[in-house]
């Protein structure tokens, strides 16, 4: 079985808000899935929001566990002490992170996986 390929079905006239009783399921096939987890607790001009790392972990533990789906940061990642459970992001560090990850798709000639 291939790694991150779920296969869920849907319902066209779900998705649209139609409700009919000859609805069509559809197969819907993920493949090569990556989750990009942020979690932002500490702002400038606001007081720290509890919990977003407990949250963040759950979402991970979900990702990773129902869908089998690769999850980053990691803390098993070279470069785990930079991102994994970074609560305070700037703009150019979300830019950073998303650029750099999203390499993790892409084979050495820029093809998705």
């Amino acid at each position: 079985e291939e790694k991150n390929v779920v296969k869920s079905k849907h319902s066209s006239e779900e998705k649209a808000g139609v409700d009919s009783d000859e609805s069509q399921s559809e197969l819907i096939v993920v493949r090569n899935a990556l989750v990009l987890s942020i979690g932002v607790s500490e702002y400038d001009h606001m007081t720290v929001l509890p919990g977003v790392v407990t949250d963040v972990e759950r979402y991970r533990k979900f990702w990773k566990q129902v869908y089998n789906y690769r999850v980053i940061p990691d803390k098993d990642d070279d470069d785990a002490q930079q991102w994994f459970n970074k609560t305070r992001w700037t703009f150019d560090e979300i830019e950073s992170f998303v650029k750099e990850k999203r390499n993790e798709l892409l084979d050495f000639d820029g093809t998705l996986k």
